[in-house]
């Protein structure tokens, strides 16, 4: 069996929709990407996190309750997730415990690790594609990625070929350690880049100076504004024949 795991990059438009010698899975919100790709092509589906979680992210990616909309209708594939929920008639029950026993590891940071550490327990998988997976973004560079490569390469180690397209973080580096210098033009745009960064956070510092010393000056004006509209109405009452 081929296995196509599908993420979120550009590079998930070049997987192979239209190789049916190809079983693809899909994962978490991508189905707002891919929609012009008819449901029935996947054959399998991964939304690790939990019902609390997905609530809390709608708030703060401002989608609200999409995915739970989603999770909620009949679809013609099984969906892994923590655990079998009724509101989710797809939903099916992700064999975690099953797969820390098996692989020896309980290391799993992404749902890209949960899908490779899955293929590797089904016996009849010779080769494994990952289009549309980079994790070269913020925490995915630090924490997913690294996971994601030892999961690839277990794999590899056991003889399965792991196919990535022309354009793919994954596997790759700037440079051999001890065998090759960084990249000169790349040290040059690091420079530049920290330079203007120095110079704007100064300028930043020099605008808070000036907003502190301008509130100071407002308070100071306001506050003689304050004092002289109360002398003007002294001025009014005495006019009037009050008592100053």
């Amino acid at each position: 069996m081929r296995v196509g795991i599908l993420g979120f990059s550009p590079a998930v438009k070049d997987a192979p929709f239209g190789d049916p010698s190809w079983t693809l899975w899909g994962m978490n919100g991508l189905w707002r990407v891919l929609t012009e790709v008819p449901p029935e092509r996947f054959a399998r589906w991964f939304e690790p996190h939990s019902p609390a979680f997905l609530e809390q992210y709608g708030i703060a990616a401002n989608i609200g309750t999409q995915q739970q909309d989603w999770l909620a209708q009949q679809h013609p594939f099984p969906i892994f997730m923590q655990e079998k929920y009724p509101q989710f008639p797809a939903s099916e029950p992700f064999p975690i415990e099953a797969l820390i026993k098996q692989h020896g590891v309980d290391y799993f940071t992404s749902t890209v690790a949960m899908e490779l550490a899955y293929a590797l327990s089904l016996k009849d998988v010779e080769e494994i594609g990952l289009w549309g997976i980079d994790l070269v973004h913020g925490t995915e560079w630090g924490d997913q990625r690294p996971c994601a490569e030892y999961w690839i390469g277990r794999a590899i180690e056991r003889g399965i070929k792991v196919t990535l397209p022309p354009v793919c973080a994954l596997l790759t580096s700037q440079y051999r350690y001890a065998y090759e210098n960084p990249n000169p033009l790349m040290v040059e745009l690091r420079a530049g880049i920290k330079l203007q960064a120095e110079t704007t956070a100064k300028k930043i510092a020099e605008c808070h100076e000036k907003v502190n010393q301008l509130t100071s000056e407002l308070q100071t004006n306001d506050g003689a504004m304050q004092m002289l509209r109360h002398l003007t109405e002294r001025v009014d009452m005495w006019e009037r024949g009050g008592h100053v």
